[in-house]
């Protein structure tokens, strides 16, 4: 599986915090917006659905990537933290992924019963209001919401995805995508900081004009684009003092030099490129 994002695979939902809010800040306002509301109509709803699939929100995969990382650590700070309470509820095509979801929700705690829909009648994602994607292939989740979203259509629910590189094929092709593919201004493509939101906002504008060269695209529709670093779910890395001291000693440095850590992949066409950092 290349960097840009796991495949669909189930959907769950889990109530969020009371004070958590639908609405995503970040973006300016466009033409468009005074044409559509900046929220979905379901904007009071404190539910959230989560895509799950087990490979997205793991470090213990055979190929390791800070996607993975990234995942993990937002599902265990959200299993943590979110209001529990209420249903899960899942959709998918693997009732073992769910299984899995399941078995990691119980290991933080949470004993919400959980409801499989299948993944040709993703109208159920209407009950949660909002699904988080943990990529930024929210186009194509727009088309499937397209398909299924019954009655209510898009304003069934929002879509939320996340950026991580930007700069892989994939990865490109899933966000100019987004010029395209029927996503609403009530829909979000989180940013996860300036530098990516300005590399996002290039891709957009250089495929917008290729678009406007050509006849018939009349009115874009984009998603918001919030700015929203990547938290790190710091339990997940306890380091005591003596553990801190002993890998200064290992590598030869005294308690007065300053350390500068770099966890990532060195991989150029993607990220870490040497003339960047």
């Amino acid at each position: 599986m290349e960097d840009d994002g796991p495949r669909v695979a189930f959907a769950l939902a889990l109530p969020t915090h009371a004070g958590a809010r639908r609405r995503f800040p970040g973006r300016r306002a466009t033409h468009h917006d005074a044409e559509a509301p900046a929220e979905s109509p379901r904007a009071g709803d404190r539910r959230a659905a989560i895509y799950y699939h087990p490979e997205a929100y793991t470090t213990s995969g055979p190929k390791l990537m800070e996607r993975n990382a990234a995942g993990e650590s937002f599902l265990h700070g959200f299993l943590q933290h979110s209001e529990a309470g209420g249903r899960v509820l899942a959709a998918g095509r693997e009732l073992g992924h769910a299984r899995h979801f399941a078995a990691t929700a119980r290991a933080f705690g949470r004993n919400e019963p959980l409801r499989v829909v299948q993944s040709a009648r993703l109208g159920g994602l209407a009950e949660a209001g909002i699904d988080y994607y943990p990529g930024p292939g929210i186009g194509e989740q727009a088309w499937h919401r397209a398909v299924t979203g019954g009655a209510q259509g898009h304003a069934g629910w929002s879509l939320c995805g996340v950026t991580h590189t930007t700069s892989s094929a994939g990865a490109m092709d899933a966000i100019t995508a987004l010029l395209t593919a029927p996503v609403q201004p009530w829909d979000a493509l989180i940013c996860t900081g300036q530098a990516v939101k300005n590399n996002v906002h290039r891709l957009l504008q250089a495929q917008a004009h290729h678009l406007g060269a050509r006849p018939g695209p009349q009115r874009l529709v984009l998603p918001q684009l919030p700015s929203i670093p990547l938290g790190i779910h710091t339990r997940d890395f306890p380091c005591t003092a003596a553990q801190c001291n002993a890998a200064r000693a290992s590598l030869g440095v005294d308690a007065s030099t300053v350390v500068v850590l770099f966890v990532g992949r060195l991989s150029f066409h993607a990220k870490a490129h040497a003339l960047a950092m």
